[in-house]
């Protein structure tokens, strides 16, 4: 079986009856097109009945499974997202769950920093920091006093119009948040995105160290800024947007 996917125009149709009759004259195989089925994902029924007739095939009307999604030819209707939305929405749930358990490792300091590998009895060439390099890696010099973390943590506080604090520990941080003016709600919220922080903090971390090519440090903020959006859009019984 063969599978061709590609953007839906008049120019990839000529094309694909160009690569079959290439493919037959080389090998000496003819695919049957008479058997074979062709989908448009949102293009009007005109032009792939057009293209059935250019090509000699049949139109597939079913449900089938793209990314795990099932996927049909039209989906405009509200309807066509429903399974996507509700996919996407288990993703985030069990994203939320992962943020919170993360938390706690931050919390009770049960990440191998350097500095708790080397309380192991561990030998290892350095216990410094190995983004800044300037003190010793433990988690509240990660998540909080580390400059790269100070930075993200401005940017938080400039997103959410709160005034910024260094902090040097989770206590303090945990101090910090209580002091915010915000209603609770908004707490729970804005403590949600510093969980994603220390998330996305983390793997780049272990980038920085173990991988040759330097990872981008301008995309931590974007990817903490549409995942616990995300997490609270599709968790919270209150409606909100980007705007709110």
């Amino acid at each position: 079986d063969a599978v061709f996917v590609g953007q839906w125009c008049n120019g990839n149709i000529n094309t694909l009856v160009h690569v079959l009759e290439c493919f037959y004259r080389a090998s000496g195989l003819r695919i049957n097109l008479s058997k074979s089925k062709i989908i448009g994902v949102h293009v009007e029924d005109e032009k792939v009945k057009h293209a059935t007739s250019k090509l000699g095939c049949l139109i597939l009307n079913s449900l089938f499974s793209y990314l795990g999604i099932k996927v049909r030819g039209s989906m405009s209707r509200v309807q066509a997202w429903k399974e996507v939305v509700d996919k996407v929405g288990v993703v985030f749930g069990e994203l939320e769950g992962v943020l919170g358990g993360f938390n706690s490792e931050v919390k009770i300091d049960a990440l191998p920093t350097r500095l708790n590998i080397s309380r192991r009895g561990i030998d290892i060439d350095t216990i410094s920091c190995p983004i800044c390099d300037c003190v010793v890696e433990s988690s509240n010099h990660l998540f909080f006093s580390c400059s790269l973390a100070r930075q993200i943590a401005r940017k938080i506080s400039l997103w959410w119009n709160v005034n910024y604090v260094d902090v040097n520990s989770y206590v303090e941080w945990l101090n910090w948040l209580v002091s915010l003016r915000l209603t609770a709600k908004l707490k729970v919220m804005i403590e949600g995105v510093f969980y994603a922080m220390w998330w996305y903090l983390w793997p780049y971390r272990n980038k920085f160290l173990f991988e040759t090519k330097v990872p981008l440090k301008a995309v931590i903020f974007d990817d903490v800024v549409s995942s616990s959006f995300y997490c609270c859009r599709f968790r919270c019984k209150a409606s909100f947007s980007w705007d709110d």
